[in-house]
């Protein structure tokens, strides 16, 4: 009868959650996070000066750790190549992987993986000379792009600038060193890449002589990858980060959060209220939402002092902010 078929359904649901090896329950015992990230990817993830790592993916990693512990520190980094990234997660090496990886459908359903949170809206964007000033794209028209031919870069960036109508001339080369060694010779306008790959070319200019435009006209999402068959431990990955892009969204910050703990604003309230239970909903401690913004600050404020305006980046936050701020962040409530 029906009664019995609940029954085993719940019975199941049990078995298999309690069957599965809950990683969260394994940090906590551990006393520290594994973050897999770029070790040379400025902006993203790298080792500065003062031997400490730096950049947007350790960060958000550090959001995990505040979570988890109360602590952003309570996290080790673990340096990935392309070709390492995703062998260290199968194996369990680390818990979660950043590393600028796109969420495909190729990497979502055969490797094994599960993308819990967008982390940065990454595509195709312009570089060009500094010293070149527009105010929209159709004063590129007449343009010259260095670019590898053929290439899938190539064929994006023509039907870009063709859907503008813009006359855009290009000058093609085998390689991407090529591409970028000529246009450093002022042998054409513009060079195409995705933001994130630009940023490496702002790095080593020092952002003197280089901006990247505020358009992005491809699609790379990247994304927080952990392992398959881990619920609790994708909600609590998925969760930590829904905070500090909803605490931007209500505009709390690291330096206000105290004063609007009794905020008038009723979603701000509930989402602040650490008599809510809502950590013990994933096996976290009450204040993990106060501990993340306050030690972290909310994605706006990591954004801004790793690529924004407080970086020597500058770029824009574009596609990367709530939707009713022009972005594509839109974050399920708290309740």
């Amino acid at each position: 009868n029906m009664l019995n078929k609940l029954l085993i359904f719940i019975f199941l649901i049990f078995f298999f959650s309690s069957a599965q090896s809950k990683l969260l329950d394994e940090i906590k015992e551990r006393g520290f996070l594994k973050c897999g990230v770029y070790q040379e990817f400025y902006g993203f993830s790298y080792i500065n000066n003062d031997n400490e790592w730096q950049g947007f993916d350790t960060d958000i990693c550090r959001v995990v750790s505040s979570a988890i512990f109360g602590n952003p520190d309570s996290v080790e980094f673990f340096p990935t190549t392309s070709n390492s990234r995703f062998v260290l997660l199968y194996s369990g090496e680390i818990d979660m992987l950043l590393s600028a990886t796109t969420w495909n459908y190729s990497r979502d359903t055969n490797l094994g993986f599960e993308f819990p949170a967008i982390v940065f809206f990454d595509g195709l964007s312009i570089l060009l000379k500094k010293d070149i000033k527009i105010s929209s794209l159709s004063d590129l028209d007449g343009s010259i792009v260095c670019i590898v031919n053929e290439s899938k870069k190539y064929f994006l960036t023509k039907k870009f600038f063709d859907s503008l109508n813009l006359q855009i001339s290009y000058l093609e080369f085998q390689l991407e060193l090529e591409a970028f060694e000529n246009f450093e010779k002022n042998k054409c306008d513009l060079f195409i890449d995705t933001v994130s790959e630009l940023m490496q070319k702002l790095y080593v200019s020092k952002n003197v002589k280089y901006q990247i435009l505020p358009y992005v006209f491809s699609k790379d999402p990247l994304s927080i990858a952990v392992r398959h068959n881990d619920d609790e431990w994708r909600d609590v990955v998925a969760w930590s980060i829904n905070v500090i892009k909803l605490a931007e969204k209500y505009g709390i910050n690291s330096h206000n959060i105290d004063s609007l703990k009794n905020s008038k604003n009723t979603e701000i309230n509930t989402f602040l209220n650490s008599d809510s239970s809502f950590g013990d909903m994933i096996e976290l401690d009450n204040n993990f939402i106060y501990n993340i913004i306050k030690q972290n600050g909310n994605y706006g404020e990591i954004f801004s002092r790793n690529m924004g305006e407080e970086s020597i980046y500058n770029i824009n936050q574009g596609l990367n902010q709530s939707f009713d701020n022009g972005g594509l962040f839109y974050v399920p409530p708290f309740r």
